[in-house]
């Protein structure tokens, strides 16, 4: 036999060892097990993740969002771990931004009571712990961030929650950090997460008739500037009389400094319409990210007051609208997205329950609960994911999608481009599938932006395709402008309106006579 054959034979057969061993890895051994080291800890090795850490013994583990995020927790620390990806951008940079740059400011810390315990940057992983001082009883005050960077833009995100900082949880963090280690990751996993929709039973007899009437067959919405005001008095009337069509649906927004609507919500309702309100936890028009967290306000219990004279307005009221409580919430422009509260999706579910809870106790039985994120995790985190932020299937009613045609204007800043309605819609219809597929759907709000692209025949295109969206019922124009501030604040950057152009106008009147 030959030098070279051997050579052949040889490199043949360690091949297939390794195939052996990814196979016995991948489809033979546990995506994750558990070796004991002493009394008071084990060490986690995780085959899918590719990282092994020690923790606390008698830790319970949670793997129904396993293609995102690991979690587990004991009576003293909670533990979330994901592995992400910065992309395109430096890693360190990516973490610093879209990641730590609230708690890291001063301002945030100041603003919100949050106290520095330590930030360490260290050679191979970054610590910050901080502690939230006006925090509900029961709930973690401590939060520890460890970032673990690996090889180019990949790195590990782990929140360490807990009750206090003592001596025993800063330990526990210690070892945690000291014994993480990362290796090649083998296999994958499926999340287990699932819902059931059950017919909304808490809502009386005639917004149980609105429910079945809007949910059954498809409708469109409308939204336009100045709503309560200019829009429904002269802008909608225009639009509905261009296109003979009187819209079932009207968007308004509130904010948690804002009274329930009530002369506004009268007003539609004596015109036949229902509104879809949008309530959303900012005392700033989401404009003060860095100022005090209106989400972290109601968490802890301060804000309680406003939100029950809220609901009290809204049962006396006492007519149906859709209520989408605080939409986009898996992003980094609201101020009471999970990026701005602490990195944490489960403050999130805390307030939507408790302000659900206090509806009940204000006997709101006219409301049809809308969750609604936005179609695009941004930034593009595991742990971020939008079901990380679903308050749990007796807290919802209608599964909300929002995705639009941002045009280009942007591009070269974000590298946003132009996308038909199949490309936004197919994709994240084909996601929700997965989990909501016994939910009814609404498109909140969406839009097609002049800039960059032929609008009228996007509209075409959208009016042709969305009737094989079974699961879509209502779908909400947003008929406005999202302007470039950095022009002054009044150029049009995102121009989704219908009345500028008169294509556009006929496009969308030939095809909502479909719907009629």
């Amino acid at each position: 036999m030959t030098k070279q054959l051997r050579a052949v034979i040889f490199a043949l057969c360690m091949t297939l060892l390794v195939t052996a061993v990814i196979v016995i890895a991948v489809y033979i051994l546990p995506a994750n097990f558990i070796i004991d080291l002493r009394g008071d800890t084990v060490r986690y090795i995780d085959l899918a993740y590719g990282f092994s850490a020690e923790l606390p013994v008698n830790m319970s583990y949670d793997y129904s969002l396993y293609e995102n995020r690991i979690c587990c927790n004991d009576d003293t620390v909670s533990f979330t771990v994901s592995r992400e990806n910065a992309g395109v951008y430096e890693v360190h940079e990516y973490v610093a931004y879209y990641l730590d740059r609230f708690f890291d400011s001063e301002e945030y810390r100041a603003a919100n009571g949050i106290t520095l315990i330590s930030r360490d940057r260290c050679d191979g992983y970054d610590l910050t712990v901080i502690s939230l001082g006006d925090a509900p009883d029961g709930a973690y005050t401590t939060y520890a961030y460890v970032t673990v960077y690996t090889s180019g833009s990949r790195f590990y995100r782990t929140l360490i929650r807990s009750y206090g900082y003592t001596d025993e949880v800063a330990d526990i963090i210690d070892r945690y950090v000291s014994s993480f280690f990362t290796f090649g990751s083998l296999g994958r996993v499926k999340n287990s997460f699932t819902t059931k929709h059950s017919y909304p039973s808490h809502l009386d007899d005639a917004t149980k008739s609105t429910y079945e009437t809007l949910y059954s067959g498809q409708h469109f919405g409308i939204y336009a500037e100045d709503i309560e005001n200019t829009g429904i008095n002269y802008t909608v009337p225009d639009i509905e009389l261009k296109c003979g069509y009187d819209f079932p649906v009207v968007l308004d927004y509130v904010h948690l400094n804002s009274a329930f609507p009530a002369d506004f919500m009268q007003r539609m309702y004596s015109r036949g319409k229902t509104v879809e309100l949008t309530y959303q936890l900012t005392d700033s028009n989401n404009s003060e990210l860095f100022g005090k967290s209106t989400l972290l306000d109601v968490y802890c219990g301060n804000r309680d007051d406003d939100i029950r004279a809220f609901a009290r307005a809204a049962a006396e009221f006492g007519h149906p609208f859709i209520f989408r409580l605080c939409n986009e919430m898996n992003s980094d422009w609201t101020s009471y997205s999970g990026v701005v509260n602490l990195c944490d999706p489960d403050i999130y579910v805390s307030v939507w329950r408790r302000i659900y809870e206090i509806f009940a106790e204000e006997n709101v039985t006219n409301a049809i609960w809308v969750f609604n994120p936005n179609d695009v995790d941004y930034p593009p985190c595991c742990w971020n994911t939008y079901l990380a932020y679903y308050p749990g299937d007796e807290y919802v009613d209608i599964i909300g999608l929002t995705g639009y045609n941002t045009g280009t204007y942007y591009s070269e800043v974000t590298g946003e481009r132009w996308r038909g309605f199949d490309e936004i819609y197919g994709n994240l219809c084909s996601e929700y599938a997965r989990y909501f597929a016994d939910y009814p759907w609404m498109i909140t709000e969406f839009g097609c932006s002049s800039y960059g692209g032929d609008k009228a025949a996007w509209i075409d295109d959208m009016f042709d395709r969305i009737a094989s969206y079974d699961n879509i019922h209502i779908a909400v124009w947003f008929c406005a402008c999202d302007y470039d501030t950095s022009q002054g604040g009044r150029v049009p950057a995102r121009d989704y309106r219908l009345t500028t152009d008169n294509d556009v106008t006929t496009a969308f009147k030939n095809g909502i006579e479909k719907f009629k």
